[in-house]
């Protein structure tokens, strides 16, 4: 849980403030600390035979890329 006066500092800050602190964040953890629970392994071990097995179920990275675009930028 966020402290108030964590979060009161966080809200007074402007938007490229906060996007500067949450990438310093983000580099900042260790992806070691990341585990999945043998049931979130399972289903990636699913997910990832499923699109082995049918690779026309994804979207290739540049089809998503330019959803994302045109709705976002």
């Amino acid at each position: 849980m966020v402290s108030g006066v964590l979060q009161a500092t966080v809200d007074a800050l402007s938007f490229e403030e906060r996007a500067e602190l949450a990438d310093y964040i983000t580099e900042t953890l260790d992806p070691a600390d990341f585990r999945l629970t043998s049931e979130q392994e399972e289903i990636l071990s699913r997910r990832i035979a499923s699109m082995e097995a049918d690779p026309s179920m994804g979207l290739p990275w540049s089809e998503i890329k330019a959803r994302f675009e045109a709705k976002w930028a």
